[in-house]
């Protein structure tokens, strides 16, 4: 997580463009359709988990990395090479684990704000902690960018050259009870919701692209350990990849 904060990051896409063996292709600013490649490998053969559900999409066979914000996140985790024996056929070029922020220590609040150029806005705050043999923790967080033009109108002239903008709004909620050192219940919800701006190079210079992005996920998990050599882990889990694209409105 600390690594997390230092890379001065926005977004996943931004964070994973740092790793070695990791290609990632974006059609312009954040926000904007990206492309993940692990080991030279297709973008449909890399597997996304949130928490440790499927999040791929079941048409393009891509998941919609850049719409999650890092404000949300605790750690991420990179598999490299074939593991799709373990996983499936998505995981041809590896797996790309993403934790979100869980609570530890003392109950108590935290919050951070932030403006730059582009008329950009962001806003985090959460509450999260332990008390007892309960552990728990809620996290919001709010992006928006005015962005830029996600095409050069110079390049392709019958794009509309107006400024391709950004927002989203994030939630995720985590709760853990455990009832002895063997045995725990937990439940947890993430929720991305985004409205983009985008470009079409064979539309008019007077059409207005854009479209919505939700990437959501819940999960019911039992964890038991009913002796030394023998731990069950039971999952109810849903993933949701949903976009919606509009033109002219």
């Amino acid at each position: 997580e600390q690594d997390i904060r230092q890379s001065g990051a926005v977004d996943v896409p931004a964070l994973l463009k740092s790793l070695a063996g990791v290609e990632i292709y974006q059609n312009g600013g954040i926000g904007k359709q990206s492309s993940t490649f692990l080991r030279g490998t297709n973008s449909s053969h890399v597997l996304v988990l949130l928490d440790g559900v499927r999040i791929n999409s079941a048409t393009a066979g891509t998941t919609q990395i850049d719409q999650l914000m890092l404000d949300q996140i605790a750690r991420i985790e990179v598999v490299r090479g074939n593991v799709s024996s373990l996983y499936g056929s998505e995981a041809i070029g590896g797996v790309i684990q993403i934790f979100t922020k869980r609570g530890k220590g003392v109950p108590s609040f935290n919050g951070s704000i932030g403006a730059g150029s582009y008329n950009t806005q962001r806003a985090a705050a959460g509450f999260g902690g332990e008390a007892g043999s309960t552990v728990f923790n809620v996290q919001v967080s709010k992006y928006k960018t005015d962005g830029v033009s996600a095409v050069n109108s110079r390049i392709v002239p019958t794009v509309n050259p107006d400024k391709d903008g950004y927002d989203n709004a994030s939630v995720s909620a985590d709760v853990r009870q455990a009832f002895n050192d063997a045995h725990s219940l937990s439940a947890s919800l993430f929720d991305s919701n985004a409205t983009n701006q985008t470009d079409n190079s064979f539309g008019s210079s007077t059409d207005a692209n854009s479209s919505k992005s939700r990437i959501s996920k819940a999960a019911v998990t039992s964890e038991n350990r009913f002796s030394a050599d023998w731990l069950s882990k039971v999952q109810l889990s849903q993933g949701i990849d949903d976009i919606q694209n509009y033109l002219n409105g």
